[in-house]
């Protein structure tokens, strides 16, 4: 999976604040995506918002939020992340 986040940065940014943690994995999702983060790196964040409450189709929409600003190749890997993790094929 991903990268692991020294226990004093996730103290910061998970706890809980203003946001939930599933808006927290969902940005953080669109952001990886935005980033063109590697392929296998996104599906950590996909995993959790899961896990928090979001459906398949809410982490998809997050990710649909980069296209214009970040391009579709941003998008694109993202998707193919999404579809990894959720197990939803891309020919649907």
């Amino acid at each position: 999976m991903g990268y692991r986040l020294q226990p004093i940065y996730r103290c910061h940014l998970y706890r809980q604040r203003l946001l939930d943690r599933k808006t927290k994995e969902l940005l953080q999702v669109a952001v990886e995506a935005g980033l063109k983060a590697d392929v296998d790196q996104i599906p950590g964040s996909i995993h959790v918002a899961i896990q928090e409450g979001a459906s398949p189709m809410e982490v998809l929409e997050a990710m649909q939020c980069v296209i214009m600003p970040m391009g579709a190749l941003a998008y694109r890997r993202g998707l193919q992340a999404w579809s990894a993790e959720t197990g939803i094929g891309l020919d649907k």
